[in-house]
């Protein structure tokens, strides 16, 4: 079951928000081709209306102790029997993207246009947990299998507009206020910059996870120049009952909404129109 949004998670009426993204990996369902891809587009045409093939993401744990460092993706050249089986994309009005593979399955909300509303993470939730029981539903029906969840993944990807004629070091300046200071100088006047943060998530004697944090210098199509940042959440479901990647990703929301929090000026929060 999903966990209540806490009383005390900062809210913004407008945030930033362009995409969020939630997604499982789980074990690799064996005999899971093509074949089943479209019977399984067939149950869900009538939501996502378009159909498209992609290459396949790897395989990703965070790990932790050793040197095993961060993450671990799979190798990217293996013998194969056969060719590998592509990563199906599940489209309806566009805001809503359903993508499934042997091993994964995610679901993105995107904001396509101006008027295009955020709905807030609790209800893409449970349009997530509603994709993912209809995928159990199919797999148990075609006999493959069930979904043993292993990593669970929350991500939250927000583009800021670059005001015109400020150029991208006021608008860092802007955005990040204290917590970033690239304040020009006369002997020096940034042009543009990149951060990556990674915080290990939970107990340092137990860590559940990673949080990857980054801020890069972008242009949109139409070349309209944002600050674009982007954080992920990583980890082990904190169950391994049936729904039970629910509670990490709750959990990584929360990390998500208070660090993006920390890390953005007060200046910002009124512009997004926090409220709590």
């Amino acid at each position: 079951m999903m966990q209540p949004r806490p009383s005390d998670l900062p809210n913004f009426r407008n945030p930033p928000v362009n995409e969020v993204v939630l997604g499982v990996q789980f074990s690799e369902i064996k005999g899971f081709s093509s074949v089943h891809a479209g019977l399984f587009w067939g149950r869900i045409r009538g939501e996502f209306a378009r159909f498209e093939e992609h290459g396949t993401l790897p395989e990703t744990f965070e790990l932790f102790g050793g040197l095993s460092g961060r993450d671990k993706s799979t190798p990217s050249f293996e013998l194969l029997n056969s060719p590998p089986v592509p990563r199906y994309w599940f489209i309806n009005d566009d805001t809503r993207l359903l993508q499934v593979q042997q091993n994964k399955l995610f679901q993105n909300w995107r904001k396509t246009g101006p008027n295009v509303t955020y709905p807030h993470y609790e209800d893409i939730c449970r349009d997530f947990q509603s994709s993912v029981a209809k995928f159990e539903g199919f797999l148990r029906d075609e006999d493959l299998g069930e979904l043993n969840c292993n990593q669970c993944e929350v991500s939250y990807i927000n583009h800021i507009p670059v005001e015109p004629d400020e150029g991208y070091a006021r608008a860092i300046d802007r955005v990040f206020g204290e917590w970033l200071n690239v304040s020009a100088s006369h002997e020096a006047i940034p042009e543009e910059m990149t951060f990556n943060l990674i915080y290990r998530l939970g107990p340092p004697s137990a860590p559940v996870g990673r949080l990857r944090v980054e801020m890069r210098c972008a242009y949109l199509q139409d070349e309209t120049p944002i600050l674009a940042l982007n954080l992920t959440a990583r980890g082990q479901p904190f169950q391994s009952d049936k729904g039970g990647y629910l509670g990490f990703m709750s959990y990584a929301r929360d990390v998500i909404v208070w660090r993006f929090t920390k890390i953005t000026s007060e200046r910002m929060h009124h512009a997004w129109g926090r409220f709590q």
